[in-house]
């Protein structure tokens, strides 16, 4: 990777930086024929990334439990009994079977 390049990069993601900002998110998500809403707060976000990645962590926080069942290439969300979002592993990462929608404080 030539020097020019690199810095090209990093220009780019130190724009994105200064454009991020601490924003609630809500996860729109069907489960079989049943819709949830998500809700997760102090949620960094950075304009124009193409990538969301979701801290186990901060799911935890929120009174969610993660399930990785053996031999299943899913990531499974549960709220107490229930079944509220997937996400399939591709490429190294989960992905969520859901529509980030972010809520604009006024």
């Amino acid at each position: 990777m030539s020097s020019s390049h690199w810095t090209q990069q990093s220009l780019t993601l130190e724009q994105h930086l200064t454009w991020s900002l601490t924003a609630p998110v809500i996860l729109q998500a069907t489960v079989g024929k049943k819709d949830y809403n998500i809700a997760l707060s102090n949620i960094l976000l950075v304009p124009n990334f193409t990538l969301a990645l979701i801290s186990g962590y901060k799911l935890s926080k929120t009174g969610l439990s993660t399930l990785f069942p053996a031999g299943s290439s899913a990531c499974e969300v549960w709220k107490k009994k229930e079944l509220i979002l997937t996400a399939l592993h591709k490429q190294g990462l989960y992905h969520i079977q859901a529509k980030p929608k972010i809520v604009r404080q006024q």
